[in-house]
């Protein structure tokens, strides 16, 4: 085959989504999506050359910062934004409004609906993305990954989801990102909503570490090209309700 006959490339990308916050209990929750093209790779090999050095065996959580780890997550997070990392996330208040949890409405559906309205912002453009979502137990007849993927698919009109599959976070340094990362959002959300929420605390000084990495100086809202913080609307209630 000659050059001039070879087929065109897609453009293509990867997800990883995961939740910050127990959905029913936090008075915020953000549903998180760390975005690579081609830098994943590389940046495994480095992160697990991170972990062979420093020893640390821990799962990655934002609940699970301490003054003793702190500093490795900052050196994670150096990492990470290294890379062509980019990352997107929905905030839901539910102190105003609460779309995921409405009476009769399964936990499995929720947590459907919720990535199905993550992932749709995700995307760029005319891209095509495999997602990895941290696992969540459904009922055995539910298919959640085709439930997700068709409705993606459905409303973009064309293949945007290719592939879709659940994996223990424990394995997956992509998945464990997108808790840091929507861990900091959540932080900052919460100090406006709480005044016990401090941003002097530990977790409050990786959030505002998290910002600075980022180069925003609050992830309120933040809008660049690499951090999209989106509030929870009506827009984005009604996209939720688009999986019958």
């Amino acid at each position: 085959m000659t050059r001039s006959h070879l087929p065109s490339t897609h453009r293509t990308a990867h997800l990883f989504i995961d939740e910050s916050g127990l959905a029913r209990q936090s008075p915020v929750l953000v549903v998180g999506a760390v975005r690579f093209t081609n830098g994943h790779g590389r940046l495994i090999n480095e992160l697990t050359q991170f972990r062979d050095r420093t020893q640390w065996r821990s799962e990655m959580h934002f609940s699970e910062v301490k003054r003793p780890n702190a500093h490795l997550y900052r050196e994670i997070i150096r990492l990470a934004l290294r890379s062509d990392l980019r990352f997107t996330c929905l905030v839901i208040d539910r102190t105003t409004t609460n779309p995921f949890f409405r009476p009769g409405n399964e936990p499995w559906k929720t947590h459907a609906q919720a990535a199905i309205a993550l992932i749709n912002r995700a995307i760029v453009g005319d891209e095509i993305v495999s997602v990895t979502l941290d696992d969540f137990g459904v009922p055995a007849p539910v298919n959640f990954e085709e439930y997700i993927r068709n409705a993606v698919n459905r409303t973009n009109r064309r293949l945007a989801v290719a592939t879709l599959c659940r994996m223990d976070s424990r394995a997956c340094w992509g998945i464990q990102l997108a808790d840091v990362f929507a861990g900091a959002v959540a932080h900052h959300y919460r100090q406006l909503l709480d005044h016990r929420v401090r941003a002097s605390n530990v977790k409050g000084q990786l959030a505002a570490f998290v910002a600075e990495q980022f180069e925003v100086e609050s992830l309120v809202a933040a809008n660049t090209r690499r951090l999209r913080v989106l509030d929870h609307d009506d827009r984005s209630a009604r996209r939720l309700q688009i999986v019958t």
